[in-house]
């Protein structure tokens, strides 16, 4: 069956793209703030009779800390306290006596304060962030801080023991697909909307995330295979498009099989199914978004799918199965031992590759001959995703450590070593702690040195709306071994040891305490 692509569609994806990317960098060049990228943590503690909230604000990395608030929450007791759920305005606790409402916003907070949602007697179970069983109903609550009353909605039909199969906050709000013993739902709880997903059987029900949120996702059973959003209010049913290409079998036999944005079903009976978001449109007039290949196997160690001795990494490559499109392997040495072992990287047990692109080929690395492949490791930790200062991931293979070019095709930075040791956001190599792209002398005890905490000193938080300011932040990091408490400065790029009594005191779960509130 001949095919051809469905220009109109991939078109329109390309141009969509194109425009969500114009807007966002027009974004980012318009406007830049620090406190865009921070999450803010929040927790709930019983001290001394009393309910507190713990609100700690993190960089990107997860692990510094921008800032640190213990606030006192009048008229809550201890007994009971516990954190019921946040939304994106609040969050929601208990007591043994009342479910309570705080807001996030400090001023709506200060001057309403823990607003009553319901009596705790009157709840028996809770889904998601809003939705109770209240008197043996489920129910949605909605609370008002400024007229202080709650908004109690029944949601009809909604199942008993709910079991989430995926919740998914990037479309309209908490969506959710469940399923009970009888049906699969889409429950959106911000607009209190349930509906059943109809033709599937629960216990053989799956579901699998495609590539980002905003893609179609495949939910399916034996005999159901559903293409859905974000929303999971939009199933397409496409069970008939893999039957009208002779699929016979049950759609969960299949092995999906991703590498990048490439996605096949394999059946494993010599056939491999590509998956064309944009669409094919066949001979015969019809538009598929799976197109079977005769005689084609999927090789896992290497990410490749062979068809009559031709190579390819894209469905829409394979699909077409035309010379322009497979890949040249003629320069590799041990085509079938080929081994993907980073992102268009390849190994055949002797030599290294890059898969170039236009034209498609495996080009050997000039010097991937020094890298002790079998004891090769990928290095990255939090420190990959500080705001500022980031350390990119790099390798070791047991003696020397290393980069990738993909630039250029070749290994770099090379640097011998004969220890590491991973600090969360830097590493003890040897005598030396790499921290911020930076090697400094360390004169901490390899076999103790330890982790305790990091904290963020924002300089400028903001460009000034037009980029006219750079934003500027620096950390502070800490760590200690047997015998002291270690500082690093950004600025400073010294690692310094510092003058505390008692350093074992302090530990991670300490950190906040010493640095925050004493």
């Amino acid at each position: 069956m001949k095919i051809k692509l469905n220009r109109v569609k991939y078109g329109l994806l390309k141009i969509i793209a194109t425009l969500v990317g114009l807007f966002q960098l027009s974004t980012a060049q318009a406007s830049e703030c620090y406190h865009y990228h921070t999450k803010t943590i929040h927790e709930i503690e019983a001290e001394d009779g009393k309910a507190f909230w713990v609100q700690t604000v993190k960089d990107p990395n997860g692990i510094s800390i921008v800032a640190y608030n213990k606030i006192l929450i009048e008229g809550v007791k201890a007994k009971g306290l516990h954190l019921v759920s946040e939304t994106g305005n609040g969050i929601i606790i208990a007591d043994t006596d009342y479910y309570y409402w705080l807001d996030k916003n400090p001023y709506t907070f200060e001057e309403q304060g823990a607003g009553k949602i319901i009596e705790s007697r009157q709840v028996s179970e809770m889904f998601g962030t809003t939705t109770f069983r209240v008197n043996g109903k489920w129910t949605h609550i909605d609370y008002s801080p400024y007229t202080k009353k709650a908004t109690l909605t029944p949601i009809p039909g909604f199942p008993d023991s709910p079991e989430v199969v995926k919740h998914f906050t990037e479309g309209r709000g908490d969506c959710y697909l469940i399923k009970n013993r009888q049906q699969v739902y889409a429950y959106n709880e911000g607009e209190k909307s349930l509906s059943v997903i109809p033709g599937l059987e629960p216990g053989q029900t799956r579901f699998y995330q495609t590539d980002w949120a905003y893609d179609n996702h495949f939910l399916y059973d034996d005999n159901t295979f559903y293409l859905i959003g974000v929303n999971f209010d939009d199933p397409q049913d496409i069970s008939e498009q893999f039957r009208a290409q002779g699929l016979t079998h049950k759609f969960t036999r299949a092995k999906i099989r991703q590498t990048d944005w490439n996605i096949f079903l394999d059946f494993e009976d010599g056939n491999i199914w590509g998956y064309i978001k944009a669409g094919l449109d066949l001979q015969d007039g019809t538009s598929v978004y799976f197109y079977p290949v005769e005689q084609a196997s999927y090789l896992s160690s290497s990410n490749l799918v062979r068809y009559h001795q031709k190579f390819y990494k894209g469905a829409w490559e394979l699909a077409n199965n035309q010379h322009a499109y497979d890949i040249d392997v003629s320069r590799v040495k041990y085509v079938e031992k080929l081994e993907e072992l980073f992102p268009d990287v390849f190994w055949d047990g002797e030599i290294w590759y890059q898969l170039q692109y236009e034209p498609a080929l495996m080009a050997p690395v000039s010097n991937g001959e020094n890298i002790n492949t079998k004891n090769i490791t990928s290095r990255h930790n939090n420190a990959a995703g500080s705001y500022q200062n980031a350390v990119a991931p790099f390798f070791t293979d047991g003696e020397k450590m290393f980069r990738w070019n993909a630039a250029n095709g070749q290994f770099s930075d090379f640097r011998p070593y004969q220890k590491i040791k991973d600090l969360k956001l830097a590493w003890l190599i040897d005598d030396q702690l790499y921290i911020e792209n930076e090697f400094v002398a360390s004169t901490m005890d390899f076999n103790t040195a330890e982790f305790i905490g990091s904290k963020v000193v924002v300089i400028s938080s903001c460009d000034g709306g037009d980029g006219q300011y750079p934003v500027v932040v620096k950390y502070d990091y800490y760590f200690k071994d047997k015998d002291g408490i270690y500082l690093y400065n950004s600025d400073k790029k010294l690692l310094n040891k510092l003058a505390i009594d008692n350093p074992q005191a302090y530990t991670q779960a300490e950190f906040i305490h010493k640095l925050f509130r004493d």
